[in-house]
């Protein structure tokens, strides 16, 4: 009964408000419930979220990294800055959940069929998120008083170290399994469980 009470109040208050609501509006259905079990601190992981999404953009240009956003180091990068900066600010479960909840979205995602070339939801993906933000999350726990610029600079020095995940791929952005061959697009597009392979962050195909 709550939840469905939950859920109607979310519906007439998205339709109802506009500016920075419209952030909670837009976020998927997991994510949602996450925020509303978690009233005292959503707004502050909302704005925390934003800020990972904006500081990414940044990254995405760094030519000490390969640019790539879905699978590759910027993708690494976003998720560990984002749970770190919320293990710094709220309780490190409560991120965990948001992580959890995040990455349900990517499952109901795939269900739907919204798999793309710049966009896929997999298994493969899916365990390197999940490890990714537990590095993050271990890092900003640790170090609740760097500030921004000390935070980027330890997600980056992870990124090129290896401490964290990316998906193997070969300089044309071509997926490949553990054993460096190349997956065709139709054997993983729409499969939850392919042969797409996870690797350090660090690692360069020959």
């Amino acid at each position: 009964m709550l939840f469905f009470f939950s859920l109607s109040i979310s519906n007439s208050f998205c339709q109802e408000k506009e500016g920075l609501i419209r952030g909670f509006c837009k976020v998927s259905f997991p994510e949602k419930m996450w925020a509303i079990t978690h009233p005292f601190v959503a707004m502050k992981a909302w704005r925390i979220s934003k800020q990972a999404l904006s500081v990414t953009v940044q990254i995405k240009n760094d030519t000490l990294f390969d640019g790539d956003e879905d699978g590759g180091q910027v993708d690494a990068f976003r998720h560990t800055f984002w749970m770190a900066k919320l293990a710094q600010n709220i309780h490190p479960r409560k991120a965990w959940k948001l992580g959890l909840a995040h990455e349900k979205a990517g499952w109901i995602a795939f269900k739907k069929g919204k798999n793309s070339e710049n966009s896929i939801h997999d298994a493969a993906a899916k365990e390197m998120d999940l490890r990714n933000n537990k590095f993050g999350i271990d890092l900003g726990k640790a170090n609740k008083s760097y500030n921004d610029s000390r935070l980027i600079l330890e997600v980056k020095k992870a990124i090129s170290e290896g401490n964290v995940w990316k998906i193997v791929k070969n300089k044309n952005m071509q997926s490949l399994d553990c054993e460096g061959n190349i997956i065709p697009k139709e054997e993983y597009m729409n499969k939850w469980e392919n042969k797409r392979c996870i690797v350090r962050s660090d690692f360069s195909p020959k």
